[in-house]
């Protein structure tokens, strides 16, 4: 991999803990785990009419240098 490419820095994040709110809700709280340098790497596009509405569909990719322990 050639380091001009890594030209983002992006923060992996884990899911640390359930949490519940003021209404009764659950939900996910997110921890940093690292920031790193990133290649972005947009993979496919699309445009639907969908109900009315233009709906856009963009799949990317980050592509980083291997991290031990990172699944």
């Amino acid at each position: 991999m050639q380091a001009g490419k890594l030209t983002r820095r992006i923060t992996i994040q884990e899911a640390a803990t359930w949490t519940t709110n003021t209404f009764g809700e659950r939900s996910l709280v997110w921890s940093n785990v690292e920031t790193v340098c990133s290649e972005k790497r947009d993979l496919s596009s699309r445009e639907l009419f969908q109900a009315s509405q233009v709906y856009a569909d963009v799949t990317t990719m980050f592509r980083i240098r291997y991290r031990a322990g990172l699944n």
